[in-house]
Parts: structure tokens; C-alpha cells; sequence
């Protein structure tokens, strides 16, 4: 749960929620304030807090992006959990350092070095790749690739334009 659907949640029991000197503080009338809200107000009390008080470290997307990165490489899918934890690390800077130095363990996606034919200058207008006619790569020198299926060529060379 969000900061914010528990504070509506304490007000839909009669629970005014406020922040005096820095510590949550309530209002409620007998019997308003059960077992399972006041678990969720102190389980949740650093959100809460700067929820009510504006105070927030914010967090660039770039940093949102590795966090979801490092919940999807541990195979955490849970999207109230994932919620729960950003909107911590947005209120706590320790959180934030902490998710942050573990998102750098996640290993980073490989570059796709892969290329169509159609893409390289080597590939002459009757579809021959030159570079196979000069015997620079490992193939007949009446070579045809297909034009749009992509590979890993040492020959490749960027066509102009």
C-alpha cells in the first residue's frame, strides 16, 4: 500500500493522521484505530510522514528504471511490494543508496552488435557480398546472404547514407 491509500484508509475509519515535530500523530475516536491500521501506520510510518509533510528525495528515472530492473533479475513481480519499496526510496535516502547498490549487481543487457546485409557496404547491387569475394570472411565467394536477416559479420562496414 501507498502512503497516500493509507492515509485515506485511516480516514475512511474516522483516523485524522497528522505529523507534529517530525513524529505521526492521530486522532481517532474509540475503537477506530484496529490492530490492522495501526500495523500498517507503523510498518509504513516513514511514508506516511513525508507523505503528509512534502518531504521527499525524489528519484531520477534513470535510478526508478534500475530499481524495477533489479526487482524483475530477483523475480519480483509483486507490484504493491515494488510500490511499497519505491515509494520508500523516494522518502529515505538510506533505502535509495541501498536499492541503488544492489540494482548495480543486476548484469546489463549485451548490446545486439548484429547488422542486416542490406545495411552493409560489402553487399553489392546483385546482392553478392563483396567482402566474401575477397575472401575476407569465411564463406563462398558467390555469397547471397538474405538482406534483412541480422548478423555478427567481421567484414561489416556501415553503409553511407
Amino acid at each position: 500500500m501507498t502512503a497516500a491509500t493509507i492515509i485515506q484508509a485511516a480516514a475512511d475509519h474516522g483516523v485524522v493522521l497528522t505529523v507534529v515535530d517530525a513524529k505521526l500523530t492521530f486522532d481517532a475516536p474509540p475503537g477506530a484505530l484496529t490492530d490492522e491500521l495501526r500495523a500498517l501506520l507503523r510498518q509504513h510510518k516513514a511514508a506516511i510522514v513525508a507523505h503528509l509533510t512534502g518531504a521527499t528525495t525524489g528519484m531520477t528515472a534513470t535510478e526508478e528504471t534500475a530499481f524495477r530492473r533489479s526487482c524483475a533479475f530477483i523475480g519480483e513481480h509483486d507490484e504493491e511490494l515494488i510500490d511499497d519499496s519505491l515509494e520508500r526510496c523516494r522518502v529515505d535516502p538510506a533505502a535509495l543508496a541501498y536499492f541503488l547498490t544492489r540494482s548495480l549487481e543486476v548484469p546489463q543487457p549485451i548490446a545486439d552488435d548484429r547488422h542486416p546485409c542490406n545495411q552493409c557496404a560489402n553487399l553489392n547491387g546483385g546482392g553478392r557480398c563483396v567482402a566474401a569475394q575477397r575472401g575476407d570472411i569465411d564463406a563462398p565467394s558467390r555469397y547471397s546472404p538474405h538482406p534483412t536477416v541480422l548478423r555478427r559479420c567481421a567484414a561489416y562496414v556501415a553503409r553511407d547514407g
